[in-house]
């Protein structure tokens, strides 16, 4: 009975151990999301960093049209700032979600593609 009773509190320490290098090693903000070509139609790869408030869109080189357009706005006009722009083949652009109200759902959408909902 004691063997396994050490065992136990052993399971239970590793355990621990685990799931607390788990969180440490978690990234800064669940938010953040990509790169991904997720709701681009495969035409650009997008991306959010919460921590940083930077939503960026880079467009490979090959990849279809020589550019995509790009609209990022919120659910709600008075919770952040809106932008609408084009991605040139090989190039990424950023634009800050600073100005946006923490946990604000946002929506991209890149050329005729559906809009995509995430959390700013």
């Amino acid at each position: 009975m004691q063997l396994t009773k050490r065992n136990l509190i052993k399971t239970a320490a590793i355990g621990s151990a685990f799931v607390g290098a788990l969180a440490l090693a978690a990234p800064a903000s669940a938010n953040s999301f990509g790169p991904t070509d997720y709701g681009t139609g495969g035409k650009a790869m997008v991306s959010y960093n919460d921590e940083t408030d930077q939503f960026c869109v880079t467009k490979p080189h090959g990849w279809y049209r020589q550019e995509v357009n790009v609209r990022l706005y919120p659910e709600t006009n008075s919770r952040g700032p809106s932008y609408n722009f084009d991605v040139f083949s090989g190039k990424t652009k950023c634009v800050s979600l600073e100005r946006a109200f923490e946990d604000s759902y946002y929506y991209f959408k890149v050329d005729n593609n559906s809009p995509v909902n995430f959390y700013s």
